[in-house]
């Protein structure tokens, strides 16, 4: 078994163990990910906004940079459980949105039945995330902590092939 392949089938299995018995924590690192990725944007933003020449500064620019960086501070700063609800609210609604949109297009986009199912799968899964947001964090976190499970698994038995 080479070295590496051990060293990650192990480490794998054991994040997908801790992630199994701690699901909140895959779906706040997620946010976590995002609330950093907004922060680093707004002062991107920023950046641009003061090495942009005067002519070409816009208040706009100003406000969005700046609000960009001040909600990824807070959500950086706000506990992981307020960033998951969080995330997972905004995907909630996104989802419901979409949902929504593609009822009101009618029925020539939806031709098929598939078209149908598929847009009434996505209402059912945007509402179930908007009511119970703890339950679909579980079920996001428990998934999450399979998926490594089963590469930790994997590798481990392939890595004994070779």
């Amino acid at each position: 078994m080479k070295t590496l392949s051990l060293i990650i089938s192990i480490s794998s299995l054991i994040l997908g163990i801790y992630l199994f018995n701690h699901p909140f924590a895959a779906v706040g690192t997620i946010a976590s990910v995002i609330a950093f990725v907004i922060f680093v944007t707004g002062l991107n933003q920023l950046r641009l906004y003061f090495y942009l020449p005067e002519t070409h500064r816009s208040l706009r620019l100003l406000v969005k940079a700046s609000l960009s960086t001040l909600v990824g501070f807070l959500l950086m700063t706000s506990s992981a459980f307020f960033r998951s609800n969080l995330i997972l609210s905004m995907l909630s609604l996104w989802l419901l949105i979409l949902g929504i949109s593609r009822l009101m297009m009618g029925t020539s986009s939806l031709q098929n039945r598939n078209d149908k199912r598929q847009t009434w799968g996505i209402l059912g899964i945007g509402l179930l995330l908007f009511i119970a947001p703890v339950f679909s964090s579980v079920f996001i976190g428990k998934f999450f902590s399979l998926i490594f499970i089963i590469i930790g698994a994997s590798t481990m038995l392939l890595g004994k092939r070779f």
